[in-house]
């Protein structure tokens, strides 16, 4: 079991629970299983294939956790970056990584 099947047996056992909460925004557990599912085939079009790994560089938020559940469904491994790192920190993280695919969700300037 992945961190994705987790999402899609919530997503049965509680469809319109709050998943998530980000200020006004709420997310159920049907919502952010539909929209995760969506991402993942979106990934795997653009050819991310498991056993890849994505960098995320993303501020906390309802994004990060869709686009973290998409890569978990389709066997990719996650690798997050805390998005306070800049430079020459960032960029040893992402060049050792071994990633095949970033996601700029909050890049600095």
């Amino acid at each position: 079991m992945n961190v994705g099947s987790l999402l899609s047996t919530n997503a049965v056992r509680f469809p319109t629970k709050s998943a998530l909460i980000e200020g006004e925004r709420r997310v159920s557990y049907s919502e952010l299983n539909r929209r995760a599912n969506k991402l993942a085939n979106k990934l795997l079009s653009l050819g991310l294939r498991k056993g890849d790994e994505a960098c995320l560089y993303f501020n906390n938020s309802i994004e990060f956790v869709e686009i973290y559940f998409a890569l978990s469904k389709i066997g990719v491994i996650v690798v997050p970056i805390n998005f306070k790192i800049k430079g020459k920190e960032l960029y040893h993280i992402v060049r050792h990584s071994g990633e095949v695919a970033i996601r700029e969700g909050a890049l600095p300037g």
